[in-house]
């Protein structure tokens, strides 16, 4: 999934026209097993040079809104790392950004690789100087990519549920996320859900009391009723 950010608001003047970098990341998502390395693919589509920071966090509860994230910076042994971290582009120009793996986790853990563009501004001082500035009307925009990191060995998915007064708890006991597809729920007014991912140790609340889905190219049906 690829999340889109709104950054920062340049000041320009009225009038006037003025060159922007904008900024295309490429893939959304991806995959990284122990020792592999991943390409992520940065460009600016813009007319003018754009400066890019490049970090990378640790989603905690994958699957679950609003994520809770810590950067790689903070933990002691990080699944992966990304380099460079900082990049600056030229107008059409095209960088690259390596994933690397360096161990593998007993379970899919998942990673969020944030590319945001940065801007600075020169202040002109002087009593002029509150005159020099204008009202905003440029929007930077940033990106965050989803990275899973797989485990060696097989992969497999186990969906089991518990029952729950307010609905059930969707738990994965294997090692990789499982996708339930076209979920259709006991709520005719609930439209059906294209997708709904479970991952290893991080149960999800369904506040439904049944449901049916696609599970591994399967029906998949869950009742509490």
């Amino acid at each position: 999934m690829l999340r889109l950010f709104l950054l920062c608001i340049l000041f320009v003047q009225f009038g006037n026209a003025w060159a922007v970098g904008q900024l295309l990341v490429t893939p959304a998502s991806t995959t990284v097993a122990s020792k592999q390395s991943r390409i992520i693919t940065i460009r600016n589509t813009g007319d003018a040079p754009i400066y890019v920071d490049v970090s990378l966090f640790h989603v905690e509860n994958p699957g679950l809104t609003p994520e809770i994230k810590t950067s790689i910076q903070e933990m002691l042994e990080p699944n992966i790392i990304a380099s460079p971290t900082k990049i600056s582009l030229g107008p059409g120009q095209s960088r690259e950004v390596k994933l690397v793996g360096l161990n593998a986790p007993v379970k899919e853990t998942v990673y969020r690789l944030y590319v945001l563009p940065v801007s600075s501004f020169n202040v002109i001082g002087g009593k002029e100087a509150n005159k020099k500035i204008s009202a905003p009307t440029v929007i930077s925009v940033g990106y965050g990519v989803l990275v899973r990191v797989l485990p060696d060995g097989e992969v497999h998915q186990e969906l089991t549920y518990e029952c729950k007064s307010d609905g059930m708890l969707l738990i994965n006991n294997g090692n990789t996320r499982a996708d339930l597809m076209n979920v259709t729920t006991d709520d005719s007014k609930q439209k059906a859900i294209s997708r709904l991912s479970v991952y290893p140790s991080t149960p999800v609340h369904f506040s439904y009391k049944s449901f049916v889905a696609k599970f591994k190219g399967k029906e998949f049906s869950a009742s509490c009723k």
